[in-house]
């Protein structure tokens, strides 16, 4: 996550969102046709601190902008629930965590990390619907969660070095009672299914959460409530619910894979310069659609592999860079990377012609001075 979420923390605004206790657990959910309002003084504060965190957001320029997709993500929501179309808007946070999360507000969030990670519509919409369901049983205002309880989970948040807003964040992924989760997955099913999605995708969302969990315990990065077994129960939920499930329903992957394509990228980037090499490689192998990205992304999972440097890495990332050639024997990064591994193995003559041809297609990179450092010292050592 962004460090600048901690900014938000000012005037107790994540404590409000995360630990306010309001209302009653019998308030009832929001109905179609009429205003979607706080109306009670409890609400009002929840969705004054959701504007005032929202607004957070905009202004450290977390939120992706990018028109076109956020518009096919709020299609798949309002297929979902289209009696609140125009009243609850589906917005992209940019940030590569798989994550999603509803505010009191009505203003749903997913991360492009999770976009990424994705396979298809259908997936995408298991998600929205749960966090749909959040907000239309208004379970912001019915969750009550006890001092010792908030103070407890703080605690174990600063130990694992996740800033206290981090809370609220994922507050979707732990900060309900068990029963309310139990709600928004068995009433987001129904919506799913209604709305003629595949039984048979609904559980991979959180099953692609729980590999990225796995993945970031792996190389130490606090991922504290994706890693948390309600996650595993939720997964659990969703299969028992739809094992009796008929076959069939949208399932609709390349119609998603067309539409993410902006998106795609700019993870894979994210992610190398974070150090999540691990997670990085694994979107890049796993994803069925991720060879449609072409010489980038094949080129993203050698960097990855390289930067990791684990035993075997080396020669993975090699067979990579090179894969990344074979795709497109213009795209002109690979060649500097190969140069580099044949140089550091004394394969000067290798080197060189790497180097070379990187020169060939990028002469004006930033990157080509350092590739003529390179070549100068190869040929010193070939006059000596």
């Amino acid at each position: 996550m962004h460090r600048n979420y901690t900014k938000l923390c000012k005037n107790g605004i994540c404590t409000a969102l995360m630990a306010a206790s309001v209302g009653c657990a019998n308030i009832a959910p929001l109905e179609a046709g009429k205003p979607i309002k706080a109306d009670t003084e409890g609400a009002s504060r929840l969705w004054h601190a959701a504007d005032e965190f929202e607004h957070g957001l905009v202004k450290m320029g977390l939120v992706y902008q990018d028109p076109a997709l956020t518009q096919y993500v709020q299609s798949v929501y309002d297929r979902l629930f289209p009696e609140f179309a125009g009243n609850s808007r589906v917005k992209i946070l940019n940030d590569t965590a798989l994550n999603a999360f509803a505010l009191p507000n009505g203003n749903i969030y997913v991360n492009s990390g999770l976009i990424a990670t994705l396979e298809n519509e259908a997936q995408l919409a298991s998600v929205l619907s749960h966090e749909g369901i959040h907000f239309i049983h208004r379970h912001s205002e019915r969750q009550r969660q006890s001092n010792s309880v908030a103070a407890g989970v703080g605690l174990s948040a600063a130990m694992l070095g996740i800033p206290f807003a981090h809370l609220f964040v994922y507050g979707s992924m732990s900060g309900y009672s068990r029963s309310l989760e139990r709600e928004a997955d068995k009433e987001g099913l129904t919506r799913y299914l209604n709305s003629g999605y595949a039984g048979s995708e609904a559980a991979k969302a959180f099953e692609a959460l729980d590999r990225e969990a796995q993945l970031q315990e792996e190389e130490s990065v606090p991922y504290f409530f994706s890693s948390h077994p309600k996650l595993k129960a939720r997964i659990t939920s969703y299969r028992e619910m739809t094992a009796t499930q008929q076959e069939g329903g949208d399932i609709l992957p390349q119609i998603y894979a067309d539409n993410i394509r902006p998106i795609w990228l700019s993870v894979l980037d994210g992610k190398l310069s974070s150090g999540n090499y691990s997670s990085l490689i694994g979107l890049a192998e796993q994803n069925k659609f991720a060879r449609e990205f072409g010489a980038q992304n094949v080129f993203y999972a050698a960097e990855a592999f390289r930067l990791r440097n684990e035993e075997g890495d080396i020669a993975k990332a090699t067979e990579y860079y090179q894969t990344s050639i074979e795709r497109n024997p213009n795209y002109a990064p690979p060649y500097r990377a190969l140069g580099i591994i044949a140089y550091k193995k004394e394969d000067f003559v290798g080197a060189a012609e790497y180097f070379e041809r990187y020169l060939v297609l990028a002469p004006s990179a930033p990157e080509s001075a350092f590739v003529k450092q390179y070549l100068e010292t190869i040929r010193t050592k070939a006059k000596s």
